[in-house]
């Protein structure tokens, strides 16, 4: 069975965004487990840092990632220069 799940973070140093939404995203879920992230960051935030953040909480997933003018999540639309959305699939 595949697990989907999602964060946000508007933190604006890159690295602790990208950390603390994939943590997020997989509260209860064991990283390990974790096949694909896919994550959007605005223009304020570099997607190098994004992308060696999220590998090293789940290095054997699959990551993706771009850069936007803003991101969707549960808490609405950040159109902010330093946004970052994130959706994690597992496999349990």
């Amino acid at each position: 069975m595949l697990q989907f799940a999602s964060a946000t973070s508007a933190l604006p140093d890159t690295a602790k965004a990208a950390t603390a939404a994939v943590r997020e995203a997989l509260a209860g879920i064991d990283a390990a487990a974790c096949r694909l992230v896919a994550f959007h960051v605005t223009m304020g935030h570099d997607v190098g840092v994004a992308l060696a953040a999220i590998k090293a909480v789940v290095p054997h997933a699959r990551v993706v990632g771009n850069s936007c003018a803003g991101v969707i999540g549960r808490d609405g639309a950040n159109e902010s220069m330093r946004a970052l959305a994130l959706m994690a699939v597992a496999r349990s």
